[in-house]
């Protein structure tokens, strides 16, 4: 008797988004769906840890992953193939680029232009700075203090009394003379 054994691995597409380790890729996998009560349209993101046994895959790259047998504690899918190869620029490219077309001539010329009208503009702001701080001063010094909050005591039954503590004496010194002179 002769049995056909079927493929039941579980395949995914998705982008490698992290490839830095030995033989291994980290795939972002994004699936959209209807909410079963609402409909509206979901997206959720899976990230698989995969093997990628030639260390070919890039940031970027379209690949497709297939379920596999348990290769570390988190490594459970597998590389299948590329899919679209996605050129992402590099970062030190780009700023090499960058330094080869400009020139050292130009911002110098605008530099120079930029020290004088700083150093003309500080003067003329310096006196309106003192008489804008001086108002400021007097403001806060003439200020009243804020009042006092009234004293709060609770009674033998649980209801809250409150009185107004006086001006110049402290609201209470926890010794409870307080209640005597009532």
């Amino acid at each position: 008797m002769t049995t056909t054994h079927t493929e039941r691995r579980k395949e995914r597409t998705g982008r490698v988004i992290r490839s830095g380790m030995d033989k291994t890729v980290i795939v972002a996998v994004d699936r959209r769906f209807r909410h079963r009560r609402y409909g509206k349209v979901l997206k959720r993101m899976s990230k698989h840890v995969a093997h990628d046994e030639a260390n070919q895959y890039r940031i970027g790259d379209v690949v497709r992953i297939v379920e596999t047998r348990p290769m570390s504690k988190t490594k459970r899918w597998r590389v299948a193939e590329l899919l679209r190869r996605v050129e992402v620029p590099d970062v030190e490219v780009a700023e090499a680029a960058v330094a080869d077309q400009s020139t050292e001539e130009p911002v110098a010329e605008v530099e120079a232009p930029a020290e004088e009208a700083v150093a003309e503009e500080p003067a003329a702001e310096e006196a309106p700075v003192a008489e804008v701080e001086a108002p400021a001063e007097e403001a806060v010094a003439s200020t009243p203090a804020p009042k006092r909050k009234p004293a709060a005591t609770t009674s033998a039954t649980g209801t809250r009394k409150t009185k107004a503590a006086p001006a110049d004496k402290p609201a209470s010194d926890g010794s409870g003379d307080e209640k005597a002179s009532e």
